[in-house]
């Protein structure tokens, strides 16, 4: 049963397949179950949702509860917000506290592939963590990237980023 949209409508609903009805691809979400998504939209936050699947995904129905949902020049704005603020609060601790290295998590991959495309990975992610390497490398910090699963085919990426330490 571990196919693409029932897996993922789980992930979005911590509900198992036969509780949320998605039990093969080509199934539908139901609107009327409640998404993660939309649980943080009525906590306030906005939602942003990028996939290389585009087509299971609107078919399934997974994109219920996103304030972006591929609109490439929303998720950079919003991407861009963030790495302002970031690089804030960065900026702090490499004046004050003068780290040897910043350590930061982000799962990229399932046990055997990315998460996403690596164009998607290139387009929507790889700029800010550039922009993130490059002020720590300015600093003086080094950069620890915590990632778990098959990253294979972006390491390069990666190591362009500035991250020194996986």
């Amino acid at each position: 049963m571990a196919t693409t949209v029932p897996s993922h409508a789980s992930l979005f609903t911590s509900q198992y397949p036969l509780q949320h009805g998605v039990l093969k691809n080509g199934m539908k979400l139901d609107n009327s179950i409640l998404t993660m998504a939309e649980t943080f939209q009525d906590m306030g936050y906005h939602t942003a949702g990028i996939v290389s699947t585009l087509g299971i995904f609107n078919a399934g129905n997974l994109h219920q509860g996103f304030d972006y949902y591929n609109e490439p020049e929303n998720v950079h704005k919003l991407h861009s917000a963030l790495l302002n603020h970031f690089i804030k609060y960065l900026d702090f601790a490499a004046r004050e506290i003068k780290p040897d290295g910043f350590w930061t998590s982000d799962d990229l991959g399932h046990q055997t592939s990315l998460m996403m495309s690596p164009a998607i990975f290139r387009e929507f992610i790889k700029p800010y963590y550039k922009k993130i390497g490059a002020f720590l490398k300015e600093t003086n910090v080094h950069s620890w990237l915590h990632s778990c699963g098959n990253k294979t085919e972006i390491m390069p990426d990666l190591v362009q980023t500035g991250v020194t330490v996986f």
